[in-house]
């Protein structure tokens, strides 16, 4: 199945959909080149979005990370315009980009007072206190560049560009970072991992032609030192990133989905490998003997304890 640029390819068992996926075959050279062009993301529900975590609708919640951090900084804001006018999105537009830039600025700040280094934390505010006007007034320097309707300032490279971001995407901060592998496996690996409880649909991997996606204009790919973040080596991971999401809120108030950008770049370049979810068992203990687990793709001792139970539950009686 076919719609637009993308490509649906559907899979009734775990091994005919990893064998699909072995970047070995020559569908995924196509051009004879070092390395594939493609890169994989794996999702467990194929209806989800590929939205990053930052815009997802239970970020913008009252209890939500992002929603409380935008309460939080609109106190200090003098007035909010009203609701359905080209002002208030702007307005709304404004408290998103600095909430996004300050709960990355708290996991630095905390970080830090536990001794914890963060990379590119100087290109965050200092030390996360929104009662401090100095670091508000280092919050709104940050943010200012990313906003188009400011004209005080000149548009700089996309916002969250930088392995501070990187970081907090994955120790669980919201950003608009949208993760991605070169490693199809891996992605199968968290497309398992991630089915619902009650899952009775599809599991799905999204596979992106990069060299195209960075012809589009409208993303970019963000990769960080793995040094940086070790959970990138162990993924061979790196993130996608809308490049003008601010102008796509100004204009349809809500953020983009990056699907949209992608499927506009033609048939071909967009591709979406689903299996059903009453196979992600399988799939998931033919990934534990190729050495994929939790504990491989995050390693860390607390991984170890839960790769472990996750082994007893797929290979015990």
């Amino acid at each position: 199945m076919s719609t637009a640029g993308l490509e649906v390819r559907a899979f009734a068992t775990a091994r005919e959909f990893l064998d699909a996926l072995d970047v070995s075959r020559a569908e995924w050279n196509e051009g004879g080149g070092f390395a594939s062009r493609w890169l994989f993301r794996g999702q467990g529900d194929s209806r989800w979005r590929l939205q990053p975590k930052a815009w997802r609708a239970d970020q913008a919640r009252p209890d939500g990370s992002l929603g409380r951090m935008r309460a939080t900084l609109e106190a200090f804001e003098p007035g909010r315009p009203a609701e359905g006018t080209i002002q208030h999105r702007f307005h709304e537009l404004w408290l998103l980009v600095q909430a996004e830039i300050a709960v990355v600025s708290a996991f630095a700040s905390l970080a830090d007072d536990l001794g914890i280094p963060v990379p590119d934390h100087d290109q965050l505010p200092t030390k996360f206190d929104p009662g401090d006007p100095h670091w508000r007034e280092e919050l709104l320097a940050i943010a200012r560049p990313h906003v188009r309707h400011d004209e005080r300032a000149s548009r700089k490279s996309p916002l969250a560009a930088n392995s501070a971001f990187a970081l907090a995407q994955h120790h669980g901060i919201p950003t608009r970072l949208l993760d991605w592998t070169r490693d199809s496996a891996v992605a199968a690996f968290f497309a398992a991992e991630n089915v619902p409880r009650d899952g009775t649909g599809v599991l799905s991997v999204w596979a992106i032609d990069r060299v195209r996606a960075r012809e589009s204009g409208e993303l970019a790919l963000v990769q960080v030192p793995r040094s940086h973040v070790t959970f990138l080596h162990a993924q061979s991971g790196l993130f996608l990133l809308h490049a003008h999401a601010e102008s796509h809120f100004e204009a349809d108030g809500a953020w983009p989905d990056l699907l949209d950008a992608l499927q506009c770049l033609g048939p071909g370049t967009v591709r979406r490998f689903d299996l059903p979810h009453a196979e992600a068992r399988e799939l998931s203990r033919i990934l534990w003997r190729r050495r994929i687990s939790r504990a491989h793709m995050m390693p860390t001792y607390d991984s170890v304890t839960t790769t472990l139970q996750r082994e007893w539950e797929l290979f015990g009686p």
